[in-house]
This record gives C-alpha cells, structure tokens and sequence, in this order.
C-alpha cells in the first residue's frame, strides 16, 4: 500500500492486485455499500489518514476507486457541505442510479419529472439493471423517494465511467423522453 496526498483536502491509496484480493477478495467488490468493503475502506483511511498528513476536518469524503495495470488507486476527498466543514461542496454532482427493473425506472423518471429535476441524462443497461447518469444535477440524494425506486445510488464518477463503459446505451434525455412517454 502506498499513499500520497494530492492536495489539503484529497489522498490516494495505491494498491496491488494482491492487496485488493486480500482486502476485497476481486475488484469488483470495492463498493462501500457492502459490509467488507466499508470496514477493508475504513481501515485504510485510519491507517493512510496520519501518512498521508491530511487531517480530518470532514465528516464526509467521497470515495473514488480506478483500475489501473496491477491494482487500483482509491481516491478519499473530503466533502465540505456540512456545517462542521470550513467549505462548501460543489452545487452540481453526477448521478448514477441503478434499478432492477424498468417499472421501478419508470416511476422514478416520472418523480424527477415532476419535481423538474434538470440536467444531462443518460440510460444504459448493464447486467440485469437499468442505469440512469443525471450530469450537473442538484438531485435530492438522500431522498426517500429515490431509495423507493433505486436499489443503488452513487455520486461517484467512478460508477459513471464504469456504466459508459460496459452499460449498454439506451438514450439520452430518458427523463424527458420516458415521462412524456408514459
């Protein structure tokens, strides 16, 4: 594991292909929302946090994870948008919400619809989901509404990258071409 501080607010943690099998058990399975993976990633971030002489002035951080030839970099930012933070976080994020079936895609295009949510948006399929990118959006993340409907919501561009790359491309506009649709 090596670790570098990119700027005051960010670090990465390099890692080997032998240190993701020993951590995660496969790439595939660095995803926070799964409970070995949150305690492997929280882990690091104790252990970078003092090497890496970045102190915590956050309560949140953004996690980010590349592929790269031999192992992966994990990127940790640290996201100023609560009151304890010195900074504010960006306005605009990227979205990628996934669903596990075109009924659960439709009922919450007709949400973001509703509730005029703006921005580029793509649909893609990838596996047996579906997955909308919403692009520059001020989207309610932590909404009730969309946990309704997404079985998974990241803010990540990591999973934006990953979906473009292996998703398959339905359209753009879903939010509008689907609502005005159905």
């Amino acid at each position: 594991m090596r670790v570098d501080a990119i700027n005051e607010n960010k670090f990465k943690i390099s890692l080997t292909d032998n240190e993701i099998e020993l951590l995660f058990g496969e790439y595939s399975l660095i995803d926070y929302n799964e409970p070995k993976a949150k305690l492997a990633i929280d882990m690091l971030i104790s252990e970078a946090l003092p090497e890496s002489m970045i102190p915590l002035k956050c309560d949140k951080v953004l996690i980010e994870v590349k592929q790269t030839l031999g192992g992966c970099n994990i990127f940790f930012t640290q996201l100023f948008n609560t009151k304890k933070c010195k900074q504010t976080a960006k306005a605009n994020e990227t979205y990628t919400l996934v669903f596990k079936n075109s009924e659960n895609l439709i009922d919450c295009i007709k949400m973001l619809f509703k509730k005029e949510i703006s921005g580029r948006n793509y649909l893609y399929r990838l596996g047996d989901t579906y997955r909308l990118i919403i692009e520059n959006c001020d989207l309610p993340f932590e909404s009730d509404a969309l946990k309704e409907f997404c079985i998974k919501t990241y803010k990540s561009e990591t999973e934006k990258m990953r979906t473009l790359e292996y998703g398959s491309f339905i359209t753009e506009n879903a939010v509008k071409k689907f609502a005005e649709a159905f």
